[in-house]
């Protein structure tokens, strides 16, 4: 069994055909890698996802709102 890579989290592998063995691809960055070179970072409240400007009226606000309630109970019959 491989073992994730030490630095940066898992390495991606792929199986080497015909051997049953894996082959580390050491061109690929981790997820944790490619975030921290993207400057990604958690997300710590609601806050950091709120963005000023995603609907042009509040009528469009409260027309997305009703189909998110709509879908959320679409599946619960």
């Amino acid at each position: 069994m491989m073992k994730a890579g030490v630095e940066e989290g898992l390495l991606m592998v792929s199986p080497k055909p015909g051997s049953g063995r894996r082959v580390v691809d050491r061109d690929h960055a981790s997820l944790r890698e490619m975030a921290r070179r993207q400057g990604v970072r958690p997300v710590e409240s609601a806050d950091d996802l709120a963005a000023d400007g995603v609907f042009d009226s509040d009528e469009e606000l409260d027309e997305f709102l009703a189909a998110v309630t709509a879908w959320r109970h679409s599946d619960l019959g």
